[in-house]
């Protein structure tokens, strides 16, 4: 990226925010630039704008939108003061027009601190990032510690606590290079105590390149008594890495849910997005790894849709594993899943090299040519309900709703689009399938609905 660097005179604001409303005062936009000044500037001006992210935010008020222009900001910010705030990035150098492609705002760690740190400790925020890259944040410490120093979250940590609400939407951003001792090396989001609750969105981003032992993408957790519901929709999970000490299994490469199983208070939707090449070594679920307390009434706390699953690598659960200690446990809900390509390689496992799942259900996916210990694409512990989908080798039971089929899906070449004479096109069913497969093409597009993320367009 050619983007201006900063010197490191930055290193961590410790940004204090009003959440005062003053009157009828209306919500203003603040402006940054690597061009700009901080000194004695309210950042009003796109003509003079400020100089940091960090200054520029402690200028704002709880309405406002802070615009940054592309370009290299090596600091480390901090939100813990009651506010709402839009963080706006990838603008021209004269704020005319917005475009995180062409002019990046890249958010570059300064110290060994989360990027951006946020904690609602029985506050109210509500904070939107938009086009935004956020780069090489370090959370090292291994064990007790402040909130957000614990080795949680090495790009982004986010906490809510002490009956405190927490929003954070994500949206065009980056999470790269991040590494954490211990949980969400690109993201860490935890809620904690009664009354306490969590609402995370990440939208068409990427999170790429980064490590931790669980969640080396993202991880999302709670307590028994805080509520946290999570959309993850067009996101792209690419080559992050669960590692940690030498005899420490890894969980969750792409994403992870959960460090001790959650409950029904714990609400995740993955849909439109694609987990390819991450990896969880010496583990479960190279792509996707959840620990829950299983479905109740036909809810399942994970639900994945519209989603695709391809060179990712465990010890078992390859692309997915949903997992529980207790028998019962470990649901989700996979809809219009493609898993192919993954690998399950501990000699002493249970394979699952697509999947490995204990309840739940899996309508209209795909679950074929994956490799590893067998069974290869699906491994059961319960009766995982089995619906108009076509999977290759698989162990363990099932209940057969019909509809199902073992065939060589005929994916394009080195795809995962289905060719025209694929058996899966036109053989799911309709019902609980998504509008639209994960290119945006309508669903269904010919006689009836196709099994797996692609609908066949002629």
């Amino acid at each position: 990226m050619h983007a201006v660097q900063m010197s490191v005179r930055s290193v961590l604001w410790a940004v204090v925010l009003t959440a005062l409303v003053v009157g009828n005062a209306r919500a203003a936009d603040r402006f940054v630039s690597t061009a700009g000044s901080d000194a004695g500037n309210d950042c009003l001006s796109s003509v003079s704008p400020c100089r940091t992210i960090g200054y520029g935010i402690t200028q704002a008020v709880s309405g406002d939108t802070v615009k940054v222009a592309g370009g290299n900001y090596l600091e480390n910010l901090s939100i813990t003061t009651a506010t709402t705030l839009i963080l706006s990035g990838g603008w021209a150098g004269d704020f005319s027009v917005q475009d995180p492609t062409a002019t990046p705002t890249v958010l570059t760690a300064a110290t060994q601190l989360p990027g951006v740190t946020i904690l609602a400790n029985g506050i109210t925020i509500g904070l939107t990032a938009d086009g935004l890259t956020i780069q090489d944040g370090k959370n090292l410490p291994d064990g007790v510690g402040p909130p957000c120093r614990q080795g949680f979250g090495g790009g982004i940590c986010a906490q809510v606590s002490a009956g405190g609400s927490l929003s954070l939407a994500l949206s065009r951003v980056v999470l790269q290079r991040n590494l954490a001792n211990r949980l969400g090396g690109g993201l860490h989001v935890l809620g904690l105590d009664l009354g306490s609750s969590l609402n995370l969105t990440v939208t068409n981003s990427t999170v790429t390149r980064n490590v931790a032992p669980q969640g080396a993408g993202i991880h999302i957790d709670a307590d028994d008594k805080a509520t946290v519901n999570a959309t993850l929709d067009q996101v792209l999970f690419m080559r992050n890495r669960g590692a940690g000490s030498q005899r420490r299994a890894t969980y969750g490469g792409g994403l992870s849910v959960g460090i001790a199983p959650t409950g029904q208070n714990v609400q995740v939707l993955v849909q439109n997005s694609i987990f390819d090449g991450n990896k969880a070594n010496r583990g479960a679920g190279g792509g996707l790894f959840a620990w829950n307390t299983g479905c109740t009434m036909g809810s399942c706390p994970l639900n994945v849709m519209n989603s695709v699953f391809i060179h990712n690598h465990a010890s078992v659960g390859g692309g997915i594993g949903v997992f529980n200690s207790s028998s019962g446990g470990g649901g989700a809900e996979i809809v219009n899943v493609t898993a192919t390509m993954n690998t399950a390689n501990f000699r002493k496992g249970d394979g699952g090299g697509g999947v490995f799942i204990f309840t739940g259900s899996i309508r209209n996916s795909i679950l074929w040519g994956n490799h590893g210990i067998r069974p290869r694409d699906l491994r059961t512990f319960s009766d995982v309900m089995l619906d108009h989908s076509d999977v290759g080798e698989m162990r363990g039971p099932i209940a057969d709703l019909g509809g199902n089929i073992s065939s060589d899906p005929l994916f394009a070449l080195r795809d995962i689009h289905l060719s025209a004479s694929s058996p899966a096109i036109d053989t799911g069913t309709c019902d609980g399938a998504p509008t639209t497969d994960i290119d945006g093409d309508p669903r269904p597009t010919g006689a009836g609905c196709d099994m797996g993320a692609d609908e066949f367009v002629p």
